[in-house]
């Protein structure tokens, strides 16, 4: 699904109802068309805001505000997702934005908790401007590797910064990340997220895909968080998880391994 302005302004009726009430008069119009102007205003700020989770900023047509403003029907507010993770069925029927993942877990990130990241970031929506930022403790070598429907794309430290972002854009990157940690009982935890896609008050469709490669002869498997349920189901694989998931909120993974004696194995 591709978020539009138009679709958030169940939000911004929320708020703006009683106003509306007070410029039904003939000689209240020029107030009319100055709320007009300062609904459109707020969106465009909240879309320079949220650049971290991306949405998209299709003008509206006089007549398309004009229809809006004069719209009885009632839409439910309490409808809209405020951040609670609720795992949804596949979206069939629009673009929906969408990350698609590769974590590569070496022995080495045993040692140090880097581990090797590649990640495309699908049907971004059309913006003029966009950040992809990273909040990582430690990254290095973040790259660029490939855009489409892009004008521009390049790394400023630990973000992406994308220009000229049209419809059904993409982009990929590598990196090393510190994403792995040991515990005080011996085993290690991958941690990734958060991911969401945030408008306003509202969280919306957002679809993750991640396959996780580690050395199977140095950990194993034990648990996942958020625990396997439908529409939510990790795949396993001698040395490979597999997690392919649709949700709305705050997606939040932590992956815990147990870890193996190697010199046993062998």
């Amino acid at each position: 699904m591709v978020f539009t302005a138009k679709a958030c302004m169940h939000h911004l009726k929320h708020y703006t109802e009683r106003w509306k009430n007070l410029l039904e008069s003939t000689a209240m119009k020029s107030c009319q068309t100055i709320l007009q102007l300062a609904v459109l205003f707020l969106i465009s700020v909240s879309v320079a805001i949220f650049t971290s989770a991306p949405i998209s900023a299709e003008p509206l047509s006089e007549q398309e505000i004009e229809d809006w403003f004069n719209d009885d029907s009632e839409q439910d507010v309490d409808d809209v997702n405020e951040g609670r993770l609720e795992f949804i069925s596949p979206v069939t029927d629009k673009d929906i934005l969408s990350t698609e993942g590769l974590i590569t877990i070496t022995d080495d990130s045993l040692k140090t908790g880097m581990v090797s990241l590649q990640q495309c970031y699908r049907n971004l929506d059309a913006v003029a401007e966009m950040d992809v930022m990273y909040s990582y403790k430690n990254m290095k070598r973040l790259q660029v590797v490939s855009s489409g429907n892009i004008a521009d794309a390049r790394v400023v430290g630990n973000s992406i910064q994308l220009q000229g972002v049209a419809g059904s854009a993409f982009v990929c990157i590598t990196a090393e990340a510190q994403l792995l940690e040991s515990t005080a009982d011996g085993s290690y935890r991958l941690s990734y997220g958060p991911y969401y896609r945030r408008f306003l008050d509202g969280y919306y469709p957002y679809r993750v895909t991640m396959t996780i490669a580690y050395p199977q002869n140095r950990l194993g498997f034990a648990v996942i968080t958020p625990s396997s349920r439908p529409l939510f189901e990790l795949q396993k694989q001698p040395g490979k998880l597999f997690m392919d998931t649709w949700f709305e909120g705050v997606l939040q993974v932590d992956i815990t391994f147990s870890a193996i004696d190697a010199e046993a194995v062998e």
